[in-house]
């Protein structure tokens, strides 16, 4: 289990290393983005972080919270959280060719998505690109998943957990029987 400020201390290594790819997996499901972009806007200013999610069409349901008020165009940049951030799509190469090739940051979520698909061209993209850090996360927490196909994309593996132990282990056996 990993406590909030356990995981902020350790994200921070990570950001000072010259580790490039991240994965956050655990219970903590839809705050895990929360807190790479949280932490990303505390730290940083004006610095350009590309998004690749599964569908623009439900931006705002992933990252309204952070002021998102309409979806942007694919490739535009829009300023969140203190930097620019740009949207584009795992299942849609074509939208991998509106965004630059330079940025500060990616984050790709949820990464389950490919972890389920068994297809890394939408993270091999990425790492062909000048991006020096890349944050791979999942939105949910299954035992099952398999990581392996995938360590070439990772240096650095944390899990952020809900702290009350009833609750993350009520969604971890929940998540076993599913």
């Amino acid at each position: 289990m990993n406590d909030n400020k356990q995981i902020l201390v350790q994200l921070k290594n990570f950001l000072e290393s010259d580790e490039r790819g991240l994965l956050l997996t655990g219970t903590h499901e839809s705050k895990k983005q929360k807190l790479i972009m949280g932490l990303l806007g505390t730290i940083y200013k004006d610095k350009r972080i590309l998004v690749r999610t599964h569908h623009m069409n439900n931006l705002q349901s992933c990252f309204g919270w952070t002021g998102l008020k309409k979806t942007p165009q694919i490739g535009k940049g829009i300023r969140l959280l203190n930097n620019i951030y740009c949207f584009d799509t795992i299942y849609r190469p074509d939208t991998w060719n509106k965004t630059s090739n330079n940025y500060d940051f990616a984050i790709i979520y949820p990464f389950d998505i490919i972890v389920s698909s068994g297809d890394s061209k939408a993270i091999a993209d990425l790492y062909k690109r000048s991006i020096p850090k890349i944050f791979l996360i999942t939105h949910d927490c299954y035992p099952d998943y398999d990581f392996a196909d995938f360590k070439e994309f990772i240096s650095s593996y944390l899990e952020f957990n809900i702290e009350d132990l009833a609750e993350h282990n009520r969604i971890k056996s929940c998540r076993r029987e599913c």
